[in-house]
């Protein structure tokens, strides 16, 4: 078991936190736990409450988002990656979901103290919305190159490919 101190340290060598001040990181560490998922579990479900967001320590997860023909993988995180945006934007739901495709350990962020002390220090909330906004224009880039090779029309005639 970490302790917070040693959640604060593996933190901060995380790129998604780089940088990220030392009081944050504590904050951070005080509302954070150890989980583990077994194949084929959902770590997110599109339109459950968002809770809180993970950091995916070990193992694989597919972000997936509803389809006509099933759930689409638009990307598969991994290590180091950070999962779950929606905690911090209204309404508060998932807007997709996430299924660990091995065993996967993360660090669940139970963010509900974490939100209310966003709304009263501007130093925290600008830091968070920057790096989850961050995050968000990743995975929507990631998302449109996706739906792109899924969705390619087929080469016109005399063989000209369709280019993005």
């Amino acid at each position: 078991m970490s302790t917070p101190q040693s959640l604060v340290n593996q933190l901060a060598q995380v790129e998604f936190f780089a940088g990220m001040a030392l009081p944050e990181l504590e904050l951070l560490a005080r509302h954070a736990h150890a989980a583990d998922h077994d194949t084929d579990e959902y770590l997110l479900q599109r339109g459950r409450p968002a809770s809180g967001f993970y950091l995916i320590t070990s193992g694989r997860v597919s972000l997936e988002l509803d389809a006509p023909r099933g759930r689409l993988a638009v990307q598969t995180l991994g290590a180091g990656d950070v999962l779950g945006i929606s905690w911090l934007i209204p309404p508060h739901t998932w807007q997709f979901s996430a299924r660990a495709v091995k065993p996967v350990s993360t660090i669940f962020f139970d963010t509900a103290e974490i939100r209310q002390r966003a709304e009263r220090d501007v130093v925290l909330h600008d830091d968070l919305m920057t790096r989850f906004m961050q995050l968000m224009a990743k995975r929507l880039h990631a998302t449109r190159i996706q739906l792109l090779d899924l969705y390619q029309p087929p080469a016109y005639q005399g063989g000209e490919q369709w280019s993005p």
